[in-house]
């Protein structure tokens, strides 16, 4: 048995703890600033498009950000409450504040990233729209096979249940 534990390993992971922490906070700042500046962006697009560069926002694009983050600013809370009233552990009362924001920050980004993929896929339409899958073309009569009685072109010819007999004799 070692008379004077060497503590090092454990500074060392408490260190990189620390650091994997700090970069989730900083994640979580940038997100926060990001989701903020489109929000105004989408204020400002309530009503008409707004156009910048060759990104434009219309306005029914503007509401469902503000919307979907607005719907997840309760929700989440409310997930929290459930589970906090199932653990029987609450969270601080200040917390409410930062698991609402990030409910409204997980939610608009979350529908911004949604209509980012629609926008990539070929299908799609503004306003939720889509258009059906092209139709697959018929085979064309020249390249089924006929049976070998018939009429056809090429070599091709059915088997028959007699073939193996026809074939030795």
């Amino acid at each position: 048995m070692q008379k004077n534990p060497d503590n090092s390993a454990a500074m060392g992971l408490a260190v990189l703890c620390a650091v994997v922490v700090m970069v989730l906070a900083v994640i979580a700042f940038i997100l926060a600033f990001v989701s903020f500046v489109l929000t105004i962006l989408c204020l400002m697009a309530w009503h008409r498009p707004l156009t910048l560069g060759n990104v434009v926002i219309e306005p029914a694009e503007a509401r469902d950000f503000v919307m979907s983050g607005l719907v997840f600013a309760a929700l989440v809370p409310a997930f929290v409450a459930v589970m906090a009233a199932l653990f029987r552990e609450w969270p601080p009362a200040d917390a409410w504040v930062v698991i609402a924001a990030g409910g409204y920050v997980f939610g608009s980004l979350g529908y911004a990233r949604s209509l980012s993929e629609l926008a990539h896929d070929n299908h799609s339409l503004p306003g939720g729209m889509t258009l059906p899958a092209p139709a697959a073309e018929p085979a064309t009569p020249a390249s089924t096979p006929t049976p070998s009685g018939s009429s056809g072109s090429g070599s091709f010819r059915f088997a028959t249940w007699d073939d193996e007999e026809v074939r030795r004799a």
